[in-house]
């Protein structure tokens, strides 16, 4: 087989793990998976993370080839008066879509009184983040009525689950804009079906991590006429500064913030002044300087941890792995990459086991990653080891607290600091 394209290396999850993960944002909530027992393995994945009933047809030979309406529709009903859900989703897998079940038809014929969304979650070459993106525009599709676009609200998209701190993050920066006298919500984070309702009550959408979002983005344009922006994921006091100049800006805002901007800075550095302070001593952080250090992950939190290391941290990135499916415009995303700092070495790939292997051989004494790329590290030696994105269960954390805005980085330091410290000194 020569075409690769035709085929989804593992470097990234199911769709279904995608539109899983976006259904369980939404407060009593189904999925019924209609698939092989396997294809419930990713719906279980996300409901291990956030709460979320789970049901499935269990397709069989039989009804791979006769078809699989009756069972679909038994547990649409089934699941309905077991756990009586708000908004049921029916996800196909690539089996189901080759038979070409009714679905919608099937869903009609319930007439279940809560909201049932058929989307796919197969189709063979779906991702975790198509799915994602196929999931947020057919719930916006089926839920979103009201709609005003001139109403004085912006919609901040949330990227669920790729950076670890997402519904942290998508707080803070809803309460920092209404600092600077912007009303902001985060969709998909702790949302009820009847809040979904008004999301297109909003003068403006706020992409946060491309690709996630921006269809659900382009529809609300579209049929809504919310126009919407794509923004740096705002790591670090620069981008905290252009994240809110860039909307403010664009609603055409006049009130004078620059000087709650610099107020914010300063309480910042004076606060990162105090607690270097106390480790001069040492001067431990020159030695950190001085260590081998990679990043692994997403072209946009890969990029937004490099701005934040290099230019706000001073500190410099051997060597970053952007994991890659679709490999388009190589060459202007390397360039972003290439600007921020001209001696890093920069890879991009789709294939794990490239990413494993050029682990292995670098040995960054830091990696900055996923627990599967801690995992690559760990069979061969002990790195000091900062999750930045999903999956991210090795470790218990009860309580996360953002790593975006002013705040964000004295915290994401401290982890920073820390790990390091702990490993090496």
């Amino acid at each position: 087989m020569t075409n690769t394209a035709l085929c989804v290396d593992s470097i990234e999850k199911c769709g279904i793990l995608g539109v899983s993960h976006v259904i369980a944002q939404i407060a009593n909530s189904s999925v019924v998976v209609h698939g092989p027992k396997g294809c419930v393995y990713p719906a279980y994945e996300a409901s291990i993370n956030y709460p979320l009933n789970i049901n499935y047809t269990e397709m069989c030979e039989k009804s791979t080839v006769f078809g699989g309406e009756l069972d679909v529709s038994k547990k649409i009903v089934d699941e309905f008066y077991e756990n009586r859900p708000d908004l049921m989703a029916v996800i196909t897998t690539c089996s189901s879509e080759i038979i070409g079940d009714d679905i919608e038809g099937i869903i009609k014929l319930a007439n279940l009184p809560i909201p049932v969304i058929r989307i796919d979650g197969g189709g063979f070459l779906n991702t975790q983040i198509s799915g994602m993106n196929m999931a947020m525009k057919a719930i916006i599709a089926m839920l979103c009525k009201n709609s005003d676009n001139s109403f004085p609200i912006v919609n901040l998209i949330s990227p669920i689950c790729i950076p670890s701190s997402w519904r942290e993050d998508m707080v803070y920066l809803a309460n920092l804009l209404n600092e600077f006298g912007i009303k902001a919500r985060p969709l998909f984070c702790d949302a009820t079906a009847k809040s979904i309702i008004d999301y297109g009550r909003a003068c403006l959408n706020v992409v946060l991590c491309s690709p996630i979002g921006l269809d659900a983005a382009e529809y609300m344009r579209r049929h809504q006429g919310i126009p919407y922006k794509s923004l740096p994921y705002p790591l670090g006091l620069e981008k905290t500064d252009f994240f809110i100049e860039s909307i403010l800006e664009t609603l055409q805002y006049s009130n004078d913030v620059f000087s709650l901007m610099a107020e914010k800075r300063a309480n910042i550095k004076r606060q990162f002044n105090d607690g270097m302070g106390k480790v001069n001593t040492f001067r431990l952080f020159e030695y950190i300087k001085q260590l081998e250090k990679m990043i692994v992950g997403p072209s946009e939190i890969a990029l937004a941890f490099l701005n934040m290391i290099v230019n706000e941290f001073e500190d410099k990135i051997d060597t970053v792995i952007v994991k890659d499916l679709s490999l388009e415009d190589i060459d202007e995303i390397k360039a972003k990459f290439k600007e921020i700092s001209p001696t890093t070495r920069i890879f991009f790939t789709n294939d794990n086991q490239k990413i494993k292997e050029r682990i292995q051989t670098v040995r960054p004494q830091v990696l900055l990653g996923n627990d599967v790329d801690y995992y690559y590290a760990k069979e061969v030696y002990e790195p000091a080891y900062v999750n930045i994105c999903y999956p991210s269960q090795r470790e218990i954390h009860f309580s996360y607290r953002p790593i975006v805005g002013y705040e964000g980085i004295l915290y994401f330091f401290e982890v920073w600091y820390n790990k390091i410290i702990d490993r090496y000194y």
